[in-house]
């Protein structure tokens, strides 16, 4: 039985052997209205800050291990920029 919402629910054609899904976000940081020069966009996809690349800044995604130390460095960068 399908469920309303699942991606077998839309499908009209034949039955599909292989199924991808394909999202990117794109942040615009011109909606902030702040200025930009203060503003940094953090993500683990470089595509996120395409709008505004200056501004992007890419972290490894985590790894689920007890030694990745991504958000640590991260947190010490901004510590150093902003105090």
């Amino acid at each position: 039985m399908m469920q309303y919402g699942t991606s077998d629910a839309m499908d009209i054609g034949p039955p599909l052997t292989h199924r991808f899904s394909l999202v990117v976000v794109l942040q615009d940081l011109s909606c902030l209205n702040r200025d930009l020069s203060r503003v940094i966009l953090v993500d683990v996809n470089k595509d996120s800050y395409k709008l505004n690349p200056r501004n992007g800044m890419t972290l490894k995604k985590w790894n689920g291990k007890d030694d990745d130390r991504e958000l640590y460095d991260l947190a010490a960068l901004l510590h150093s920029l902003y105090c």
